[in-house]
């Protein structure tokens, strides 16, 4: 089938055709889905922007006896320091960062540094960062968009840098840090995505919902990166500590051979704020793969047989 993919009310010169029997949007951004008409949410308050970058060489043992003697100065769990000896988690410094900021010392609007470690020793991966999209990003044109954009990774390189060089001379750990990698984009937590056949909502996150239809498995946290503010709001899971997402938040409510992956899912806000994550994203995307797979080889529309074969345990 030969289909013609337009929507000449979002971006007139954005006009496409594609050959394909069934199509998956996998964008991030609901770019297929906005070319062929299809109903999306624009985000009426982006969520702030991060440039990824990692340092090195860190001495993890002198950020651990740091947070050792000052244990309120950060987020920790149960058993906190037996996990940080597997896995270096940081989300604090908070007295550090807040004195920097009564200064004027600290470049980022942060209340915080967000630390990771990883599979290179003596890297540590900083997710500080944060710029602000006006609140009319997503409903300029894509000229304009691209132009925004531009200024803000520019602004936020020069966080990058300006955050390195205060963390090698306040943070204990990173006297002999540098710049070890840089993300190749900056990274956007909130963009277009489907308004589709279920809207997955905060509720459902939070009291760990399941569903006749489930694709995936999802544990994360609500996790918003405020607008406008230094402050990162959460709210945790109820006691299951996991919610499903159906198959229906991957399909379109008018099209019928296209599904959308990671990003792309439908959901509110807040839930979005939960399952934008990577490893959700990548949930999702195999359960898409799976469900086009499986229309394939029947030749026919989604229908509930192929809601019930999706998510059956085997798919996911």
């Amino acid at each position: 089938m030969r289909i013609r993919l337009h929507a000449p009310s979002i971006e007139p010169s954005l006009v496409r055709e594609i050959a394909g029997r069934y199509f998956i949007d996998a964008s991030g951004s609901a770019v297929l889905l906005r070319l062929a008409g299809e109903e999306v949410v624009v985000p009426a308050r982006p969520q702030a922007w991060t440039h990824i970058f990692t340092l090195a060489p860190v001495d993890s043992a002198e950020i651990l006896a740091y947070i050792e003697r000052h244990p309120r100065d950060f987020v920790l769990a149960e058993n906190w320091v037996e996990r940080m000896r597997k896995y270096l988690a940081v989300s604090g410094f908070f007295g550090l960062v807040r004195g920097a900021r009564e200064s004027a010392e600290f470049p980022v609007p942060r209340d915080r540094l967000l630390l990771f470690g990883g599979s290179v020793a003596e890297e540590i991966t900083v997710n500080t960062t944060r710029v602000f999209p006006p609140k009319s990003y997503f409903r300029r044109s894509t000229a304009e968009r691209a132009r925004l954009a531009g200024r803000l990774r520019t602004e936020a390189l020069g966080q990058v840098a300006a955050l390195a060089r205060w963390m090698r001379t306040n943070v204990p750990g990173f006297k002999r840090a540098e710049i070890h990698r840089l993300a190749p984009e900056i990274g956007v937590r909130e963009s277009f995505r489907l308004r589709g056949r279920y809207i997955l909502k905060a509720r459902d996150v939070i009291g760990g919902r399941s569903f006749p239809d489930a694709v995936a498995l999802a544990s994360y946290p609500i996790d918003v990166h405020v607008s406008g503010s230094a402050e990162l709001k959460t709210k945790q899971l109820d006691a299951r500590g996991l919610y499903e997402i159906p198959l229906r938040c991957l399909q379109p409510r008018r099209l019928l051979n296209v599904l959308a992956a990671g990003r792309c899912l439908s959901a509110d806000s807040a839930a979005y704020a939960s399952a934008r994550v990577t490893p959700i994203a990548m949930a999702l995307g195999q359960a898409a793969g799976m469900a086009a797979a499986t229309l394939v080889r029947g030749e026919n529309a989604v229908t509930e047989s192929i809601l019930r074969a999706v998510s059956d345990a085997e798919w996911r």
